[in-house]
């Protein structure tokens, strides 16, 4: 089973805060990590296929709008999570103004309300387990992130091959384009595999 945040509890906790109007609508702020939403290098099946959806700091669904009768890619996460928290929050009473948009949190912001996401093992558990690529993605530019300060897929695997090398790992003939392993360019040895384990 996937491990997911509920987007619900979110909109209950915004609610709980005492909000009852947002006269200006919401607005998501992905700019965490860049804006490349697809590697250049990856087949476009994946995208209509839904193998994976566009890959930002602000996610919904996956990124997509729709699973079937087929996977429906949105154009920007960012306003897709916006819109579908406005829509949860009507559906609770507050009045939201505006159209849901894409812009970037002011520094002086005051956190209205938050949601627990699972642990990190969770996480990372359940990626394995269902092959979730744009999880995989994400981790990826969350480390270039965190590490490198930058929300690239370039920087996250870097720190990956980074780690590896620091853990002893042999990283000779170790190629990291992306985070999921989609990309047909990825190259591991058997003895980079096998020291992993």
């Amino acid at each position: 089973e996937e491990v997911t945040t509920p987007l619900a509890s979110l909109d209950d906790s915004i609610v709980a805060a005492g909000v009852r109007s947002i006269p200006g609508g919401v607005q998501g702020d992905d700019s965490r990590y860049d804006t490349m939403r697809y590697l250049p290098t990856w087949k476009d099946t994946y995208r209509t296929d839904g193998q994976v959806g566009p890959i930002g700091a602000l996610t919904v669904n996956h990124g997509f709008s729709a699973f079937k009768p087929k996977p429906v890619p949105v154009d920007d996460p960012a306003v897709f999570a916006a819109g579908e928290l406005t829509r949860l929050l009507t559906d609770r009473g507050v009045a939201v103004g505006g159209v849901p948009g894409h812009s970037n949190a002011p520094g002086d912001a005051a956190s209205v309300a938050s949601v627990q996401s699972p642990t990190f093992r969770d996480v990372v558990a359940s990626f394995i387990r269902v092959s979730d690529n744009l999880g995989g993605e994400m981790m990826t530019r969350e480390l270039g992130a965190r590490v490198a300060n930058q929300g690239t897929t370039a920087a996250g695997t870097q720190v990956i091959a980074d780690k590896a090398r620091d853990l002893g790992i042999p990283v000779e003939g170790l190629t990291l384009v992306d985070g999921s392993g989609l990309d047909r360019g990825n190259r591991v040895s058997c003895r980079t595999l096998v020291s992993a384990l």
